[in-house]
């Protein structure tokens, strides 16, 4: 799986205000997020589950080549069996959306978009089980989609604490929501947004701001 958007937001946007030790990104692919995870948070050893063998060793190969690679550990496995010594202060997945849409001829990349190895619900009880009491999980979804995650999430005892709607420009709706989650019941959710572009190809101040410490050509 190539680099795509919708990780760059999740690593970019999720959990702004947070200071985790242990984090761990579920659905690694080749590892992007984990990335940035490490970037943003010196301190903090990062652990990414892959269900795919293929990507999760290329994810292994790109983190030893990282700055990071000390604190990055990939593991191959269904995150639904994946165990932890301790709980995680920091849970971030770009996870398989697609519900009843028309799937690709390519196994590999129906794994990584489709949720047809992980569920919503499953999704939400592997981040109840991995989560610590006060942490926060961040996922970045379907606009259009988020409240039957929200309604997975809300069954496992988890509650919004703030979405960001991410617009593709000024003029449309919301394509993508970057949401936090954490263990509560209820409590007010904040809700932000951010447009990408001005027009095709031309990013907003916002945006470039936003992704900045992440490109090479920012």
């Amino acid at each position: 799986m190539k680099v795509g958007t919708d990780g760059v937001l999740l690593g970019a946007l999720s959990c702004r205000d947070a200071k985790p030790c242990r984090v761990l990104d579920i659905g690694t692919g080749t590892g992007l997020v984990a990335l940035m995870m490490a970037q943003r948070f010196a301190d903090a050893q990062v652990d990414a589950v892959e269900i795919d063998a293929d990507a999760a060793e290329q994810a292994k190969g790109n983190f030893s080549i990282s700055p990071f690679a000390a604190r990055l550990k990939v593991v191959h496995s269904d995150i639904a069996c994946y165990t932890a010594e301790q709980p995680y202060d920091l849970i971030v997945s770009n996870p398989p959306y697609f519900i009843d849409s028309l799937k690709a001829p390519d196994a590999q990349r129906n794994m990584a978009r489709h949720a047809v190895t992980l569920d919503c619900d499953t999704f939400a009880k592997a981040v109840n089980r991995l989560l610590s009491d006060e942490g926060q999980c961040a996922v970045v979804y379907p606009a259009d989609s988020l409240e039957i995650l929200k309604d997975s999430f809300v069954r496992q005892g988890l509650v919004a604490k703030s979405v960001t709607y991410v617009k593709p420009n000024a003029q449309k709706a919301a394509k993508r929501a970057v949401v936090t989650f954490v263990k509560g019941i209820g409590g007010q959710c904040g809700v932000n947004e951010i447009v990408m572009e001005k027009e095709r190809h031309v990013y907003t101040d916002e945006f470039g701001e936003l992704v900045k410490e992440f490109y090479l050509d920012r």
